[in-house]
């Protein structure tokens, strides 16, 4: 016979460490965690190397990219930061979630030292806000 299984959810109002010390409000950790993050290369066909709560990305040209969740948030007051550049340590670049915020995309350009729009073969990005 094999066992029946069943849905469980678990209700606390604080975590601890093992030794029962260190303790945090469940509250702050989901309202203050990450909801969508992604590491991509950013040049040619662009490829992502990990990602949370990402279904897709899709390259609209020079440095703009739209990232597609898999959960979406609960409206487009979230906040969106990131980093942009090459893994020779080259020039630096900064990366903005200017374009376009939707609940379930965001639009996003990594903008070179001079503000031109340019793909970088380091592109990250995270999501903070609410999910629906």
């Amino acid at each position: 016979r094999r066992p029946r299984i069943m849905a469980s959810e678990l209700r606390v109002d604080t975590l601890k460490d093992a030794s029962g010390n260190n303790s945090i409000a469940t509250s702050f950790v989901a309202g203050g965690s990450a909801k969508a993050w992604l590491n991509m290369n950013g040049t040619g066909t662009i490829a992502t190397r990990d990602s949370f709560n990402i279904a897709s990305t899709t390259d609209n040209g020079s440095g703009d990219y739209t990232g597609t969740f898999t959960s979406a948030m609960t409206n487009d007051d979230y906040v969106c930061a990131g980093e942009g550049g090459t893994e020779s340590g080259g020039t630096s670049h900064m990366f903005l979630c200017a374009h376009t915020k939707a609940t379930s995309s965001a639009r996003v350009t990594n903008l070179s030292d001079g503000g031109g729009a340019a793909d970088r073969n380091i592109h990250g990005w995270m999501l903070m806000g609410d999910l629906a």
